[in-house]
C-alpha cells in the first residue's frame, strides 16, 4: 500500500505514533518514520507531535480517583505483565532475578542464543 503523506500528517498532528500509523497502512514504524523523514527533507511541515492527553503511568478510574499501576514496581522489581487487560497491566513485582523478571519470569522470557554450527 503507498503511503499517503498527507494523511500520515493528518495523523501525527492528531498525536498518533508512528507505530499506529503504520498499523493504519500496513507498514512497519520505521517505514512511516522514514517517510517523515524524506517529506521533512523536501520542506513539509511536521510539528512535534502534541504531548499524549494522559500519561502512562496515571490513569483516571472513576471521577477524580486515580490509579500509579506502577507504583511500587522498583529498579529490582520483575516487570512481567501477569493479566491480559493491556490498559490497566499488573505486574508481576517479585524481586529480580536477572535483567528485569524474576526466576521463573525469566525462564518464560529468556530464549538463549544458538550456538554456531
Amino acid at each position: 500500500m503507498k503511503i499517503d503523506i498527507k494523511e500520515v500528517q493528518i495523523m501525527w498532528q492528531n498525536g498518533l505514533s508512528t507505530a499506529r500509523i503504520g498499523a493504519c497502512f500496513g507498514v512497519t514504524r520505521n517505514s512511516i518514520a522514514g517517510a517523515i523523514f524524506r517529506a521533512r527533507e523536501q520542506g513539509m511541515v511536521f510539528e512535534p507531535r502534541p504531548a499524549a492527553s494522559a500519561s502512562l503511568k496515571t490513569r483516571t478510574v472513576t471521577g477524580d480517583a486515580h490509579v500509579d499501576y506502577f507504583e511500587g514496581l522498583r529498579h529490582d522489581s520483575c516487570r512481567f505483565i501477569v493479566n491480559d487487560d493491556t490498559t490497566r497491566p499488573i505486574f508481576c513485582r517479585e524481586p529480580v532475578h536477572r535483567v528485569s523478571y524474576c526466576a521463573a519470569h525469566y525462564a518464560i522470557c529468556y530464549v538463549p542464543p544458538r550456538g554456531r554450527s
